[in-house]
């Protein structure tokens, strides 16, 4: 399983790194395989390693924190399209708070701006 910190990277280093500690704690708890995937800004969502590591994944895991740039950071990515086959495949989408918000219906970056990131029912 993947966790991404990435709606949380505008908050800092720190908080990006304690977001992905407390993820791998909770499923390490569980039993369950994990791995943190450094994705912090949009030049992130497309580099292979991180893609790949979605895209073998059986689930991906979204923490909480700036929807608005979590929706920029993923839209027209290699991530969001090895996300996109990863669930379509069955795989589970799971996030708290910006990481679950960018699946639902359309969301305002702040700006105004209105997008779908995932698209509604995902």
């Amino acid at each position: 399983m993947a966790i991404l910190a990435t709606a949380s990277a505008p908050e800092g280093e720190a908080v990006f790194r304690r977001w992905n500690q407390m993820g791998q704690a909770h499923y390490q708890r569980l039993g369950v395989e994990s791995h943190a995937v450094p994705v912090r800004v949009r030049p992130d969502a497309d580099e292979r390693s991180h893609v790949e590591a979605v895209r073998s994944a059986s689930m991906v895991f979204f923490s909480g924190g700036d929807p608005g740039h979590l929706r920029r950071t993923l839209l027209g990515s290699d991530l969001l399209r090895a996300i996109v086959e990863m669930v379509s495949r069955g795989g589970v989408y799971g996030g708290c708070s910006a990481g679950a918000m960018v699946v639902g219906e359309p969301l305002e970056d702040g700006a105004g701006i209105t997008a779908r990131a995932l698209g509604h029912g995902l």
